[in-house]
Parts: structure tokens; C-alpha cells; sequence
């Protein structure tokens, strides 16, 4: 069903045997889902149907509809479901992924090449042997990725992908567009310069197969603004799930950078001498106020007193007995991800910035990071994390990065999902390849400025 109407009638072709038809109902918008609920309508053939129809919501991501003309328009949404199953939209119609063997693989086979970029020691120049080994991998991975799940379906824009917390991550992102490379293609010569610019350079033909060459801007994550949502369990909402924090000023600008709050893990320190103030020193001056917590009692006071406008936090993750993460700030002082309502915002008119980067000592084995999920569902509107864990000494160098560039490309009004391009962007130019391990949540349409 198209066009403006408060009814849509369809008709509903079944067995004999069925005594349920359940069906998904999605309400996109500019090629972005922003309501999703699961219809359960009982059948019958005489008298009164035993059962009434029940409505359960999946996903909500805009509640106040006003103002929907000025949102972005998207090529593609994909939902992944709480029975993981993916359902997508375009903006023609919808289609079915199926979580194949071969994706979830592709979707392991990406992620353990983000994990060692994340983790290694690598060169920051993005001309060094490793790196351009790194790139070459995941562009074969994300050419099949593409070819296989996206391509039919003509993905190939500004890209929306919602997933339930705890499913299956399917780095949708690091899709390739690309024809594929001649095996051994490296970057194309003008790589640093187009990603620090933001812009491609154009120096081979891109329709072409069999390049000596891979263009930066081929990965969807380099070229076009991915919005990343999270569905979450909500016992008021007939036990369905909804996004928690929204703008309720749609024309509204977030601003960011005027009030900062700051904390890191001792880690910090002991993976590199002077990185820690080195780390602190560069959000002080690109903050108009900044504060520094050495532990969590610190850090929630003045949350509660000051309610800062931005969240800057790099930790150390463990579980503790009763399998919950815990996070460290300082040396040895940890909190329970529970206990994370209180540390965010108090304010229901507040959506802060959360930057939020969870790094790996010597003594942690597992790698997965869900902690930037939490941040969104206790308050924050929009959250910059890692997908891993990754190194200390590159988590305190891509906050600094992180902080002096949104500085500069916030000056003047800017999107979120623009932001978060121009990130990935400049730290791949510099060789960073932790960089890669970057994921946001958060509606792409807010607006910030510093």
C-alpha cells in the first residue's frame, strides 16, 4: 500500500489447516522503516472466532510523524526480526533475506577482519603492506556479501539497519558495489587524498571487472550514511520492542561539545606512557567545558549536578559472576552495565553524545562490545561506539581523532549520519585501521553542531 490513507484492505490466501494467519506490517517512509508491528488475525469459517486480533509492535522509530518531508531519503531499510529473519525495503518495494550459512559466515569471515585491524599492530599509513592486505580482504568479503544479499534488491544508497539487541550482527556496511579487483589489487593511488577530502577522485572506471585497483568509496560504510537502530524489549508495549529516545523537536539542532564529561580506564595508560593526558588534553581543548571523572561516584555526580551534553568514555570490559558486563574507569573501579541509568542523563529533555569505546587488555579473550546499545536505551540520542574491543593505545588515538573532527565538521549544522561518514573517512585516510571497528546508533537526521 502507497500514498496517504488511514485504511489498507489486502486479502489473505491460506490452507485449510491454518487457524492463525500472522503477517508484518511495516510503515517506511523515504525509504526508512519508522514503524514495524507483527498482526496476529484469527480464522474462521461460522459463529465468533475464540481468539481476538492481536497487534505486537516490533520497532518504533518515530512516534511524533511531523516533519517527515525533511528527513533523508534512504535506499534501503533492513529489519532483522526477533525469530532472525531479515526483512528488507527499497524504495519500490519490500523483500525477504534469508539468513543463510553463507551469510552468516561472510558476516564472521568481516568481523574477524575488523577484530585483527581492531587488535593488531598495524601501521598508521594506509599505504603499508598490512593495511593494503587488510582492505583487499574485505572488499573480496564484502563483494560477496553484496552480490549474494544486496544487489538483487538494488541496495546501493544511504542504508538503515535495525536489529534486535543480541542477534546476529550482519555487517551489511562493509558491503563492496564495486565490480570485483584482479586478486592482488591495492588502493587506487589517490586513496589518502579522496578519503581526507571525502570526495572520490575518479581515477579508474569503477564498471569495470578485473582493476588493479580498489576504490575506498566502492564499501557502502565509506560512501553513503548508514543508520544503525536497536529494537529492545519493552513489557508496556505488548511485550514488543521500540526505540527508547527520540527528537522531539525534529527542527531542533543537538549541540555538542559545550558541556563534556570524561572518563578513561587505567588500561589507557599502561598501553602507552602520557597517552592518557595526551587523550584528555585533546577533548579539554576542543570542549568549551570539560570534566574528568576518575571513578564512577565521581562521574554520576556530576551527571546528576551538571547534566553534560556530551559522554566521552573509554573502558575496560569484563564479566563479572553473574555474566553481566562490567565497565572500568579509572584502575579497578567497575560498574555493572545495570547500573547504567543513573550515568547517562536524568534529564528527559537531554539527548546526549555518547562516545563510548570499550578496549582489550592481554588477560580478555572475548571480543564482542554491546555496551553502545544500553547507552542509547538509558537516554543518550545518539551513540558512537565499537563494534570490539579493541587496543587501548588505539582507543585513546580515535577519541582524540573522533573529538577534533567532529569540532571541525560541526562548526556549522551537520547530520549525524554525515558525521559519522566523515569519521570513518578521515581515520582510514591516516592508516588507522581500528577505525573500521566504528558503528553508531541513532537517527541519522539529528542535527548537531558544537
Amino acid at each position: 500500500k502507497t500514498g496517504d490513507s488511514t485504511e489498507a484492505a489486502f486479502d489473505i490466501y491460506i490452507p485449510d489447516a491454518v487457524t492463525n494467519f500472522s503477517g508484518v506490517i511495516q510503515a517506511v517512509h523515504k525509504g526508512r522503516i519508522i514503524q514495524e508491528v507483527i498482526v496476529t488475525i484469527p480464522l474462521w469459517n461460522e459463529g465468533n472466532p475464540e481468539e481476538e486480533m492481536t497487534v505486537q509492535v516490533e520497532f518504533i522509530g518515530r512516534t511524533f510523524l511531523e516533519h517527515l518531508d525533511s528527513r533523508t531519503t534512504f535506499s534501503s531499510s533492513v529489519s532483522l526480526s526477533n525469530n532472525n529473519r531479515l526483512r528488507g525495503q527499497n524504495q519500490s518495494n519490500g523483500f525477504n533475506l534469508e539468513i543463510t550459512p553463507q551469510l552468516t559466515a561472510i558476516s564472521k569471515q568481516i568481523m574477524d577482519f575488523i577484530e585483527s585491524a581492531a587488535t593488531g599492530n598495524f601501521s598508521n599509513d594506509l599505504d603499508a603492506d598490512e593495511n593494503q592486505a587488510l582492505v583487499n580482504q574485505l572488499t573480496f568479503s564484502g563483494i560477496s556479501l553484496y552480490n549474494n544479499h544486496l544487489r538483487k534488491n538494488n541496495v546501493k544508497g544511504p542504508l538503515q539497519i535495525i536489529a534486535s539487541q543480541g542477534r546476529m550482527y550482519t555487517p551489511f556496511e562493509y558491503s563492496y558495489l564495486y565490480p570485483s579487483p584482479k586478486d592482488d589489487a591495492t588502493l587506487c593511488s589517490n586513496a589518502k587524498e579522496a578519503l581526507a577530502s571525502g570526495k572520490c577522485m575518479n581515477c579508474f572506471d569503477h564498471s569495470k571487472s578485473q582493476s588493479d585497483h580498489i576504490c575506498p568509496f566502492g564499501f557502502l560504510c565509506l560512501s553513503e550514511v548508514i543508520e544503525r537502530r536497536d529494537k529492545r524489549e519493552n513489557e508496556n508495549v505488548n511485550n514488543g520492542y521500540l526505540i527508547s529516545r527520540e527528537m522531539e523537536m525534529y527542527t531542533g539542532v543537538l549541540t555538542v561539545l559545550k558541556k563534556t564529561a570524561y572518563a578513561c580506564t587505567s588500561k589507557v595508560e599502561e598501553s602507552k606512557k602520557g597517552l592518557s593526558d595526551l587523550v584528555m588534553n585533546s577533548i579539554k581543548k576542543n570542549s568549551h567545558d570539560f570534566f574528568a571523572a576518575s571513578n564512577w561516584k565521581v562521574w554520576s555526580n556530576y551527571i546528576v549536578k551538571e547534566n553534560p551534553d556530551s559522554l566521552i568514555l573509554i573502558v575496560h570490559v569484563e564479566k563479572d559472576q553473574k555474566l553481566r558486563n562490567r565497565l572500568e574507569i579509572g584502575n579497578a573501579d567497575f560498574l555493572p552495565d545495570t547500573s547504567l541509568p543513573e550515568n547517562v542523563t536524568l534529564d528527559e529533555q537531554t539527548y546526549p553524545l555518547a562516545i563510548v569505546i570499550g578496549c582489550k587488555s592481554a588477560n580478555v579473550t572475548e571480543s564482542e562490545f554491546d555496551i553502545a546499545s544500553q547507552f542509547i536505551n538509558n537516554g543518550a540520542g545518539i551513540v558512537i561506539s565499537s563494534l570490539i574491543k579493541i587496543r587501548a593505545d588505539h582507543a585513546g588515538y580515535i577519541v582524540s581523532k573522533m573529538v577534533e573532527i567532529i569540532k571541525k565538521e560541526a562548526v556549522s549544522e551537520i547530520s549525524f549520519g554525515k558525521i559519522m561518514l566523515r569519521l570513518r573517512q578521515q581515520l582510514l585516510s591516516e592508516g588507522m585501521m581500528a577505525g573500521l571497528a566504528l558503528t553508531s546508533y541513532g537517527d541519522a537526521d539529528w542535527k548537531i553542531k558544537v
